[in-house]
């Protein structure tokens, strides 16, 4: 168990991953400096903190979401295409062994991802709160980021299925298509029946979309297994 945890983790944080995901962090921080206004001394700041505050959160939440969809949808996908996948030999001796090595590395990719995101959160907090004395919104921010990070692994995870099916990491931007076609056409009533499956979240989003992403995250999990299992390694 601990040695096949450590071999996840190694080919998960490979030169290239590790470039990508600082990458995001990097890109992550421009933007939020960008919403603070800076030119604003600290008692402007303080007499328009709500609007500040407002501004820090819709940036936070539009390039959160596609930030977050495009790292998992990466990450997640590229874990389980077949040149990157090859170290399962050393573990599957025979079929039965696959459903142990699936779970094992679908629990460790789900939570690394979980974990860098919650991280591009904290780099977030920090800087608000570095910058801007009177931010008082810890509790909102902690809740924005939870949900960004699972609905993140909603999309990784259908990218793994995806993978999976079609056996080639061009299928890895099929995600963050789907999750656009829903921004774009979030005002059509038909959508309504669609965001049951590829959701997105919003301001006002609560423990109900919580279990809502988390309940997808199994689902999903569920599907990728059976096919992990029954895929054709030859």
């Amino acid at each position: 168990g601990n040695v096949m945890n450590r071999i996840h983790r190694k080919y998960l944080f490979s030169k290239i991953n590790v470039i990508i995901i600082l990458s995001i962090i990097l890109i992550a921080c421009i933007c939020y400096l960008f919403t603070i206004d800076l030119s604003y001394n600290t008692y402007e700041q303080w007499l328009n903190r709500n609007e500040v505050w407002i501004n820090f959160h819709n940036t936070t939440l539009f390039v959160g979401k596609f930030i977050g969809i495009i790292l998992a949808a990466y990450i997640m996908g590229t874990g389980f295409a077949s040149n990157i996948d090859g170290y399962n030999v050393l573990f599957l001796r025979n079929k039965k062994n696959r459903i142990g090595f699936f779970i094992s590395k679908t629990i460790t990719i789900n939570i690394i991802v979980f974990l860098i995101i919650e991280i591009i959160g904290m780099v977030g907090l920090i800087i608000i709160s570095s910058f801007s004395s009177w931010f008082n919104y810890f509790k909102e921010l902690f809740s924005l980021f939870f949900n960004l990070a699972f609905l993140s692994l909603v999309y990784g995870n259908i990218s793994i299925i995806l993978i999976l099916i079609f056996k080639t990491t061009l299928v890895v931007v099929i995600p963050l298509v789907l999750f656009v076609m829903i921004e774009v056409l979030i005002d059509q009533s038909f959508i309504n029946y669609l965001l049951v499956f590829i959701p997105t979240i919003h301001l006002e989003s609560n423990l109900y979309t919580t279990i809502h992403l988390i309940t997808l995250i199994v689902i999903y999990n569920f599907i990728s297994c059976i096919i992990y299992y029954k895929k054709d390694f030859a």
